[in-house]
């Protein structure tokens, strides 16, 4: 592989905090063995029994399976009532969930096997545990599994939906929709003879390396040689950070970081950085995320000189917040809504600011240091940032240099006179 697509990536630093907090999430993940996944339902561990964080990986690899439902089979009969009964393959038609286990000789439930959750009614344990086998009332027995539309099985069944279409493709041989890995590989394969002799169905049956291990370490390759440009290109300059975080659809929370810094042509970047999963959201669990990633990508919390959050509580509070807890470190760290409230919340401070800027810009007319003319040099004041459309944040930048002057004077000002101990404190950060 490596004669085709490069070396391996170069390795990044790690750090151990962070790995500490993902190691039982990476262990579990390659702890997965493929003999832990049974084909005969009277075989399988309860998806219960695995680490929350790789039940769905588990879900995954059965659902890739299907149903074990075994047809035309002489399956073995019992003695129920005065007739020898038997399970039929036929039912599998008007139940597509009924599986049968071989190995034990009863059905099971797929939906409820994957989804199960919290309260099974009487009668409906069979189908996830011990297994079905009362086949002289099945018919009876199916239906009342199924149940109505608040029954465990119908839940299960919509989750089991739910998650497959979540997957969004198909990666067997004739879907049209393979997924990028898959589609991108058979794209390069018949543009390059010398690949294509060598991939896919060309490839060996046992090392034909497209399996989720294989694409998840590729795909990392390629996410480590990516950040390391985007590091390079930083260097040792002074940066800010952009945060937010969210719930993805497997309700993790993910802590978003991106950097923004000015390039050697000066020229503004803005990089997407990590992607951290958080267990809490509270500013302190969040500081240690952003803390975890600086020391793996070897970045000084001293080179920051901004930060801009979304607008949720605990990511702005001004005593608790992620702004209160970094600046603590880096008072150089600027928030760009500190300053623009701070400079502009009062009628009084607005005013003062654009006088002192008025006549900061007459004194330059006067000067000839700059000119004047239609849309030059107007009156204007300090915008606030929005709380979650960044393009807001550059024109307070802009605007931010531009009032540099008349924003320090006021601030020292208010540092001088404020009538109220927090408001000078703020001004003096």
């Amino acid at each position: 592989m490596e004669k085709y697509f490069g070396k391996r990536p170069r390795i990044l630093d790690s750090c151990p905090e962070l790995e500490a907090q993902n190691a039982e999430e990476n262990l579990m993940e390659n702890d997965i063995n493929e003999s832990e996944i049974k084909a005969d339902p009277g075989l399988r561990k309860p998806i219960a029994e695995y680490g929350v964080n790789i039940r769905d990986r588990i879900r995954r690899e059965y659902v890739a399976k299907g149903p074990c439902q075994p047809k035309g089979n002489i399956f073995q009969k019992t003695r129920q009532g005065k007739d020898n009964r038997s399970f039929r393959d036929a039912w599998y038609k008007d139940y597509d969930w009924l599986e049968y286990s071989e190995a034990k000789h009863v059905a099971y439930c797929f939906y409820c096997f994957l989804f199960k959750r919290g309260y099974v009614a009487p009668g409906d344990e069979a189908f996830t545990s011990c297994g079905f086998s009362n086949w002289k009332k099945a018919l009876e027995k199916f239906k009342a599994h199924v149940g109505d539309k608040s029954s465990a099985h119908h839940k299960a069944r919509i989750e089991y939906e739910n998650f497959v279409n979540q997957r969004g493709h198909d990666e067997s041989s004739t879907s049209l929709n393979k997924g990028n890995f898959l589609e991108l590989l058979e794209w390069y394969g018949l543009r390059n003879d010398e690949v294509g002799k060598v991939i896919l169905k060309n490839a060996p049956g046992n090392n034909q390396m497209t399996s989720p291990s294989v694409q998840k370490d590729m795909a990392n390759a390629c996410a480590v040689e990516t950040t390391l440009d985007i590091l390079g290109e930083l260097g040792d300059k002074h940066f800010s950070i952009l945060v937010d975080e969210s719930r993805d659809c497997s309700t993790k929370e993910q802590m978003a970081i991106v950097i923004r810094f000015v390039n050697k042509d000066g020229q503004i970047i803005e990089m997407f950085l990590a992607l951290v999963h958080v267990k809490k959201t509270s500013s302190v669990c969040l500081k240690e995320a952003i803390d975890f990633v600086f020391a793996k990508f070897k970045l000084s919390l001293s080179r920051l000189r901004g930060q801009g959050y979304d607008g949720a509580s605990n990511m702005r509070g001004e005593c608790n917040g992620l702004k209160a807890l970094i600046l603590k470190e880096n008072p150089s760290t600027c928030y760009l809504i500190s300053i623009a409230t701070t400079c502009g919340s009062s009628c009084k401070r607005a005013d003062m600011i654009r006088q002192i800027e008025h006549d900061r810009l007459v004194e330059m007319i006067e000067n000839g240091e700059i000119g004047t003319g239609r849309g030059q040099n107007q009156e204007t004041s300090l915008k606030r940032p929005g709380d979650t459309r960044w393009g807001s944040h550059y024109v307070t930048v802009i605007r931010l240099a531009n009032m540099w002057q008349s924003v320090t004077e006021v601030l020292e000002n208010v540092l001088v006179d404020g009538e109220e101990y927090e408001t000078r404190g703020k001004a003096g950060m």
